[in-house]
This record gives C-alpha cells, structure tokens and sequence, in this order.
C-alpha cells in the first residue's frame, strides 16, 4: 500500500504586514543618518574654510604682520565721582623756639695798683718779646708833681688775662738808656719774685716771698714768737754777697723772705739793654 503525505505550502519572504510597519522605521532612520553627516560636513567645512582664511591672510599680509587684534568691547560708561568741596587752608603759623643764649665769659684784666704821680699817659699796646711772643701791655707814664722825676710802669698780661710780670722804671727820660730797672714776677700760688737792677752799680738784687698755708695754729704765741728769725745776715768771704733771711720754722706766718744782693755788670748791663727794647716799643705805639 502505497502511503500518501499532505504537504503543506511554505510561504517565503516578509509578510506583508510586517512589511508595511517597517518601511516608516526606516525612512525616520535615514533621515536621521542624512541629518547627522550633513550636519558634521558643514561644521567640518566651516572649520577647512577659517583655515584656509587664516593661511591666505598670512600669505598675503607676509610673516612680520599681526593679524588684527579685535576691538574690545566697550565698557560700560561710569558715572564721574562727584569732587567734594574744597575746604579753605589755614595759613602756616610761624612759631618761634626759643635758644637759649650762651653766656659769653667776660674776663677782665685786672690793673695793678700803680702809682708815683699825675698821669701823663697810659693806655693799652702789643709787645714783641725776645722768645717770638707777642703779649698784651698796660703802661703809665707818670710824673712826680715834687721831684719831677717820670716813673715809666707797664705790665704783661698772659692769653687769659692774668698779670704774669710788670716793670718799673724810675728816673725815666725819652730816649736816654736805662740805669734802673725794677722787674715783679708774679707766681700761679701767689707769691711774687722782685729783680732790682742797678746799673750805676752795676749790682742785682733779689726779693723772693714765700707763702705759708694759713690755719689755726697748733702752738702757743709764745713758741710761734721764738721760732720766727727776722734780718738774719749772711755773706761770703768777700764780703760782696750778701743775704738777708726772714724765717719762720713754723710756716705759719705770712710768709718768709729772702734778699740777697750781688754784683752783676755784665748780666745787669745786658738786662736793662734788653728792657730798653720794650720800652722803644711802648713809645713807638704811644706816638701813633
């Protein structure tokens, strides 16, 4: 027995049905596709067309030249800060600061007590010593109204106005040379030293004062009496030297003296020799 078989029709492709939902999905995706590419070209074209801009300009404007720099943007205008008003400007006071004065020391020179007569001259002048020293002198001139003999005075004083030495010559006559002279060294402690020199003579003598410190006494009167020597006498064999001593071994006393006298030519002649030439200068300067 031969067997039989059904078969049945295959049906081949997309049905119809799902053939029309499928064509609308497609063309949305197309479109899609198409927009997005042409979308890229044209930037893609817009950027391959600034740069050929660019290069052309570069190529034509050369290597040294800039591109343009864009202007800038405006700012927004600002209003101006309104000035404030101007006030008025006190006028500088001048103040004045007080300095105080420097006192300026003012020493005088104190002038010795000097005098034998009627003046007949004095004054101030400035006198060249031997040792190159100029020194300022105070002279008299005076006249005794009785004898009428001229004591001619003048003193030395040192850079801060202190006495340091004063001459006196008696029996003076204007242009004759000295036989006298009589010269007053003063010390810083006080005591003085007196040269007398006596050219007719021809003798020097020397007055020499010693102070003593004062003080209450730690002795009796009686004992300060017995220690003090008055006009003790020495001289040499001679009998041409000779010293007269004041002594007082207590040192309480005023002082001690000491005189002594000998004779001198040569040293008495070259001494007022030398006072003469002081005395020149004093009546040069007192003439002019």
């Amino acid at each position: 027995m031969r067997s039989t078989s059904t078969r049945i029709a295959e049906s081949r492709g997309i049905k119809k049905p799902v053939l029309l939902l499928g064509l609308p999905i497609a063309a949305v995706v197309v479109i899609g596709l198409i927009v997005f590419f042409a979308g890229a070209f044209d930037s893609t074209l817009a950027e391959n067309e600034g740069a050929g801009k660019v290069a052309s300009s570069q190529l034509i404007s050369g290597p040294g030249d800039q591109p343009a720099a864009p202007k800038p943007t405006a700012a927004p205008k600002i209003q101006p800060t309104p000035m404030p008003t101007a006030q008025p400007i006190a006028a500088p006071v001048a103040v004045s600061i007080a300095v105080p004065a420097v006192e300026e020391k003012v020493v005088k020179k104190v002038l010795p007590d000097a005098r034998f007569g009627e003046v007949i001259a004095e004054g101030w002048v400035n006198l060249e010593l031997p040792a190159n020293m100029t020194v300022e002198t105070w002279y008299t001139l005076q006249v005794d109204t009785e004898t009428r003999g001229i004591t001619n005075f003048f003193a030395l004083y040192n850079e801060d106005s202190q006495m340091i030495s004063n001459i006196k010559v008696s029996d003076y006559t204007k242009g004759e040379p000295l036989n006298n002279a009589e010269l007053t060294l003063f010390y810083a402690d006080g005591s003085k030293r007196v040269l007398f020199f006596d050219g007719q003579e021809g003798t020097m003598s020397l007055t020499q004062h010693y102070l003593q410190p004062t003080g209450p006494s730690m002795f009796s009167s009686d004992l300060r009496v017995a220690m003090v020597f008055y006009g003790l006498e020495l001289a040499d064999e001679t009998g041409k030297i000779n010293a007269l001593l004041n002594l007082d071994y207590t040192g309480l006393s005023l002082g001690e003296v000491l005189i002594m006298q000998q004779p001198a030519e040569r040293i008495v002649a070259d001494m007022l020799r030398e006072i003469g030439t002081l005395v020149n200068q004093i009546e040069e300067q007192r003439d002019n």
